[in-house]
């Protein structure tokens, strides 16, 4: 094993114990994935904690799933993976978590299309809510295919977040944006109103997206 693999495996099981603790996936809940070379994907196994993880134990597979090496099963959800690798050539990493405020406006059906945060939108523009995709049934790489091509956040409806970048920490990063935009969004539907950003604020955005060379990736 190379040592820039090892670190990778060190960085994913450091990122499995954040979401963890910050309570973005229970139990066996969640999966995680990386791209390391044109055919070589490292994965989170199937039925552990996320919060327990130790870099043997691993999975890497192909991009077609199968499997290379490793102690245990591929997570379920793999081909939620690998199907967005597949689609963006730009992505090397993929985070899948049941964040609870997330999930809990999909079920309450708050729109988290809309922009609100400057922030949010920065990072990664409108949030779409995915169709409804039985979990570890395969169904959802199917309701995630149109919206992966636009955008790097998404949430799966009644499921969970979906979150990609070009690293690791770049999709966990996002989920933690996704998570934090939910629960402010679930505050603000208590009021009952929300006031959302004007074409004149988001262009100012784009212009400062477009200096730092953000993502062009955004889901309107």
């Amino acid at each position: 094993m190379s040592s820039s693999e090892n670190a990778l495996r060190k960085e994913m099981v450091f990122i499995g114990k954040q979401m963890h603790d910050k309570g973005f996936v229970s139990a066996s809940d969640g999966n995680i994935a990386c791209r390391v070379s044109n055919n070589r994907v490292i994965s989170t196994p199937s039925g552990k904690s996320k919060g327990f993880l130790s870099p043997g134990d691993l999975v890497v597979t192909d991009l077609n799933g199968k499997k290379i090496s490793g102690k245990g099963k591929p997570t379920s959800e793999l081909e939620l993976h690998l199907a967005a690798f597949k689609e963006r050539p730009d992505i090397r990493a993929s985070i899948h978590s049941h964040a609870p405020f997330a999930v809990a406006c999909s079920v309450a059906g708050i729109d988290l299309g809309k922009i609100v945060l400057p922030e949010a939108y920065m990072i990664f523009g409108r949030v779409p809510v995915t169709p409804y995709a039985t979990p570890s049934s395969g169904e959802s790489p199917k309701v995630t295919a149109e919206f992966i091509k636009k955008c790097d956040a998404m949430v799966i409806d009644r499921h969970g977040t979906f979150t990609v970048g070009k690293t690791l920490m770049e999709a966990y990063m996002k989920l933690e944006k996704l998570e934090h935009f939910a629960f402010i969004m679930f505050i603000c539907s208590l009021k009952g109103r929300i006031k959302t950003l004007n074409r004149q604020q988001l262009r100012k955005i784009d212009e400062i997206r477009r200096k730092y060379g953000l993502s062009t990736m955004r889901y309107i």
